[in-house]
């Protein structure tokens, strides 16, 4: 309040300087008061700046680490990237005479050179930068940026896998290979193929038939017209996977050589299947812990002034129940019509009670009709794309819910596997639940304004 308090006079610095120099012409100007006058602009700017970073953080629910960090970010690609190409600009145009180029070859150079020359200068203090605002947390935050470039992402995987299938095929010789995943509901997945395979489905059923959780870790084993070896976690433990090449009757004629670089190969696939699985593991944790993160931020931007009406509170609502993601689940899956959706809890929500006067007192449809809402706020701005990161959730919502297609095709258009798609979907599903506790609240805050007869 105290930085508010002193940036708001910046209006009054901004005006008295300039009330010196009414009914006196520029030329009269001295170079003292065009001095005062710069300095106040400045001081201006300056406090401006400091407003907007006072009033930032009123409301929000984001950390303050991130707050500061959009600022700076707007700041140095707005503001100071358009000062920069202004000065540019300026600066050339005094060069016009003693370079003897055109006005506009001079202005567009100016403009291409301060934006890439800001550009790069922008990304070499950014270190400096990011050291002023998080001096405390700056080796988390280095970690967690660390961390974001070294994870292994499903394009990732599949990209190493087929090299590592590419090496397998010219050491082996054989025309085709591919690796399958056993994931931990014991259903099998392929992960990467390459050359010309039967349907996935039949390839993973011929590779399932050779019982391949018996045998001897490194030891090939025949599954109907393919050579496949079983693909452990780390230190020989239980079956994460197979790799598989078609191959005839005859067996490989290799060298020692040769038969060393292909154990590599498969010691390779198996870190990378097994990194997979402990990736997933700590997604999972990270997933869990995301809704009591987001309680938390809330509870940090939920502010109480001395003269501010208390809202009412989630707490004791269905929406604060821990069940209250598993009931959306439900009712998503029944979206339709089902005991799921006509039996559901989530009729009891005030958001529902308030949507059953458009849809003549039915609540199942008014329940219906709130979940496709719940599902529209998440539908990003733009044209639609099925592959692109911020269209994943709602396209899982709206080919899985609203449209009701099958898992299978689903990960098809997508081009994902089964796996990430649940996986996502989970994910997606407590975004709705997010996103209904929201609409809650705004529910109860009218229920509480028309009962106190203060205006929505």
């Amino acid at each position: 309040m105290t930085y508010l308090l002193l940036s708001s006079t910046a209006p009054a610095l901004g005006v008295f300087p300039y009330l010196l120099t009414i009914g006196q012409a520029a030329g009269d100007v001295g170079l003292g008061l065009w001095l005062i006058l710069i300095a106040g602009n400045a001081a201006v700017g300056i406090m401006l700046l400091v407003m907007a970073y006072s009033v930032a953080f009123f409301g929000v629910l984001a950390p303050d680490r991130v707050v500061k960090r959009r600022l700076a970010r707007f700041l140095l690609r707005g503001p100071i990237t358009a000062g920069a190409v202004v000065t540019a600009m300026l600066i050339f145009t005094r060069l016009e005479a003693l370079l003897n180029l055109p006005p506009e070859t001079l202005m567009t150079g100016a403009v291409v050179i301060s934006v890439v020359v800001f550009a790069v200068l922008r990304g070499s203090f950014q270190p400096l930068i990011d050291l002023l605002l998080f001096q405390q947390d700056r080796d988390e935050l280095a970690y967690i940026e660390q961390l974001g470039e070294r994870l292994l992402t499903t394009t990732d995987l599949q990209q190493f896998l087929e090299n590592v299938l590419t090496s397998v095929c010219d050491l082996l010789r054989v025309p085709a290979a591919f690796i399958a995943s056993r994931r931990k509901d014991d259903r099998w997945e392929m992960l990467a193929m390459i050359g010309s395979l039967p349907p996935a489905e039949r390839a993973l059923s011929e590779l399932t038939s050779g019982a391949p959780a018996n045998g001897p870790v490194g030891e090939p084993y025949r599954a109907g017209a393919y050579c496949a070896w079983r693909l452990h976690s780390r230190g020989g433990g239980h079956l994460i996977g197979a790799l598989a090449v078609a191959a005839g009757e005859t067996p490989f004629d290799l060298s020692d050589e040769e038969a060393r670089r292909i154990e590599t190969l498969i010691q390779q696939a198996a870190i990378a299947l097994d990194d997979r699985r402990l990736q997933e593991d700590v997604f999972a944790a990270v997933e869990q812990i995301l809704p009591e993160i987001d309680v938390i931020q809330r509870q940090r931007g939920a502010q109480r002034y001395i003269d501010s009406p208390p809202q009412p509170s989630l707490e004791g609502t269905l929406a604060a129940d821990p069940e209250f993601i598993a009931h959306v689940k439900d009712a998503l899956s029944h979206l339709w019509g089902g005991p799921k959706l006509t039996a559901s809890p989530m009729l009891r929500l005030a958001v529902v009670d308030h949507a059953l006067r458009d849809h003549d007192g039915n609540a199942p449809k008014a329940l219906h009709a709130v979940l496709v809402d719940a599902i529209e706020e998440l539908r990003p701005d733009g044209p639609r794309s099925l592959t692109a990161a911020e269209w994943v959730l709602y396209n899982i919502l709206e080919l899985r819910f609203l449209q009701g297609g099958r898992v299978r095709d689903i990960a098809r258009k997508m081009a994902m596997s089964e796996s990430d798609l649940y996986r996502k979907q989970r994910v997606a599903v407590e975004a709705v639940a997010r996103v209904v506790a929201q609409m809650e609240q705004r529910a109860l805050n009218h229920s509480s304004e028309s009962a106190t007869g203060s205006p929505p």
